[in-house]
């Protein structure tokens, strides 16, 4: 992405290696599905929840 700053956030690796594998299986980043979440927190216009992959 052009123009953007790296940001850190904590996430415990529990949480954040699941979100990454399942992330990578659906052809996208977990940083883009935190971008999108954060769009659509912030009401910007047209942004939505990502997808949620299905239950395992």
């Amino acid at each position: 992405m052009a123009n953007t700053q790296h940001r850190s956030i904590r996430v415990p690796d529990d949480t954040w290696q699941p979100a990454m594998e399942r992330a990578r299986e659906a052809g996208t980043s977990a940083g883009e599905l935190c971008r999108e979440f954060l769009d659509w927190w912030l009401r910007k216009p047209g942004a939505k929840l990502p997808k949620r992959p299905d239950a395992t």
